[in-house]
């Protein structure tokens, strides 16, 4: 190919004075390329060192700027044109740069090895063999081919034709063509190599196995001392992507064709995008339309994504290249970066009670703590809240009573001391207070259902405290009794229909109280009748339920319960 590209060259410059020169180029470019069968290469590719162009001790980048410097080695017959060739002893082209320093990427090489023996030789390497040595290397090891992750330990990850290919491990010295390829995740069989267009080995990089690593060399590892190609390398190429197996696969079937890289008779064209970044983070919307700058028609397009339109769409966020070829056969290449506008991300403070609860993160909570919440913003695009919950205590609520017939002392009992509580008392009849300790009188004897509900007037969390408390009503029943300090109380019939009386003898002088009850604690309202007999009192319990009720007589001396059984 070298040989054609000079010869083009030679002729366009004996033909320009006589004006003919676009038809005659066409007619040249058109036959040249024609004849050579070469391939195109990929896209992507940022490094290219043929071994035609050679000048001086310089090999020459004919893709990117990465020349190298020959050492030692010497241009000898190769596979497509001239290869370099090594005898491994001091032999190598060193690059001064690593050329790629993070995945993706993929390497390759037509390689023809004078000898394989035990001893590790290396192809191309931008690191291993050192303590620093850390990058890629495509090698041969043991008797395979293997293509190394090295991390910074000099420990690696390889891939390499274990027997499959050629029957068993290398056993030829002939033209092999090699690829190795790692998109730049720890997935299994991440890193791959293929040997003559076939995947011939599989990987799993180990973690770490990425950094800055060493400058490139090619027949050599950053140890020039030892491990160097015994040899001959053509055709090394370095692309900032990972190579399908079809593009690897059309590079070997080119053969001694090799990649296309006749200049065209006519300048190529300048490309330029216009490009639509998705629309939100981690969107699939974008797209991208390449434009020519000439008007050489038919154009053919190649896109990294296999497309084969000026435009695709339904992107991601990254760098997508392009290979654009006019109807002269002049091939421009570029790519066009799309990003993706930041997660939409709104942080927020909230404050709630021991005792109450709030929505987050599709759950109730009553933990402090962090929560995130995906929502909808008004683009369509996904949100995230991030919500700081913050959680009050409560103050603790509660009470004792005194009850003296309708009267009802009560005490607030909450351990908190702060002087900011607040105390509203519900009394279960309808009234209610905001004193600490207050005094209540009912008007009517039961039993009433009292809350305390105590607040912290700052932080506005509560507790609620309801207990019950029952106010009797006294009966007094006038006349003097003459008896003893311990009166005798009789009651009869017991049980009885309904009417019944009560019977109190003593010798003391006395005015008791009488109340009657019923199980539940509830006073009586009931009439008695003085018999002005013996001290006796009458009463009627026919218009009430049957059942246990209590008679209660409070005297000087104290209080005295009797029950009576109405069994009607």
């Amino acid at each position: 190919m070298g040989i054609k590209f000079r010869r083009v060259k030679y002729i366009l410059s004996k033909v320009f004075t006589s004006g003919i020169l676009t038809i005659i180029a066409c007619f040249l470019f058109h036959f040249s390329f024609a004849q050579s069968n070469c391939v195109t290469p990929p896209p992507g590719m940022v490094a290219w060192w043929d071994g035609d162009s050679i000048s001086g001790s310089t090999a020459v980048d004919i893709q990117g700027t990465y020349d190298g410097t020959l050492v030692g080695a010497t241009i000898d017959t190769g596979m497509v044109g001239n290869a370099m060739r090594f005898d491994g002893f001091g032999d190598y082209v060193s690059v001064g740069d690593p050329v790629v320093n993070t995945p993706p990427y993929t390497v390759d090489a037509w390689v023809n090895p004078t000898s394989i023996g035990s001893s590790s030789q290396y192809i191309l390497a931008n690191g291993g063999e050192t303590t620093g040595g850390i990058g890629f290397a495509l090698l041969i090891e043991n008797g395979q081919w293997r293509f190394y992750i090295k991390d910074i330990s000099g420990v690696g990850s390889y891939s390499f034709e274990p027997g499959s290919f050629a029957g068993a491990n290398i056993t030829s010295t002939g033209w092999t063509f090699l690829a190795g390829s790692w998109d730049g995740t720890t997935n299994p069989g991440s890193l791959k190599l293929y040997v003559d267009g076939v995947l011939a080995g599989t990987g799993t990089p180990i973690s770490g196995a990425t950094g800055n690593p060493q400058n490139l060399f090619i027949g050599s590892s950053t140890n020039t001392s030892a491990y160097l190609w015994d040899g001959l390398i053509d055709e090394v190429e370095v692309f900032d992507r990972e190579l399908s197996q079809a593009e690897i696969q059309s590079i070997f079937d080119a053969g001694s064709a090799g990649k296309c890289k006749a200049p065209p008779p006519l300048p190529c064209d300048t490309l330029t995008f216009t490009k639509q970044s998705p629309t939100c983070k981690s969107g699939g919307d974008g797209a991208a339309t390449v434009l020519t700058s000439g008007t050489a028609l038919p154009y053919t397009y190649i896109w990294s994504t296999t497309d084969t339109t000026n435009s695709i769409s339904n992107l991601i966020a990254g760098i997508y290249h392009v290979s654009v070829t006019n109807s002269f056969g002049c091939i421009s290449t570029d790519s066009v970066i799309l990003t993706e506008p930041p997660l939409i991300q709104k942080s927020v403070s909230t404050v709630i009670c021991d005792m109450d609860s709030i929505l987050l993160q599709g759950t109730f909570q009553i933990a402090p703590g962090i929560y995130y919440d995906t929502l909808t913003a008004i683009n369509g695009c996904d949100s995230v809240l991030i919500t700081t919950l913050n959680v009050n205590p409560s103050p603790t609520s509660g009470f004792t009573k005194s009850a003296t017939e309708l009267n009802v002392n009560f005490t607030q009992t909450s351990p908190d001391t702060s002087s900011v509580l607040a105390y509203a008392w519900d009394f279960g009849d309808g009234a209610s207070s905001t004193l600490t300790n207050p005094s209540y009188s009912y008007i009517s004897g039961g039993t009433y259902n009292v809350c305390l509900t105590t607040t912290n007037m700052i932080t506005g969390c509560s507790d609620i405290h309801c207990d019950s408390v029952t106010v009797t009503v006294t009966v007094t029943v006038p006349g003097i009794f003459n008896g003893i300090l311990n009166p005798s109380v009789n009651i009869y019939p017991n049980p009885s229909a309904g009417q019944f009386t009560l019977e109190i003898e003593s010798q003391k002088e006395m005015v008791p109280s009488i109340s009657v009850y019923n199980m539940q604690g509830e006073e009586l309202r009931l009439k008695s009748n003085n018999t002005g007999l013996k001290n006796k009192l009458a009463f009627d319990l026919r218009n009430h339920a049957n059942g246990i009720y209590v008679v209660r007589i409070l005297t000087d001396d104290g209080v005295i319960n009797k029950r009576i059984t109405v069994a009607k």
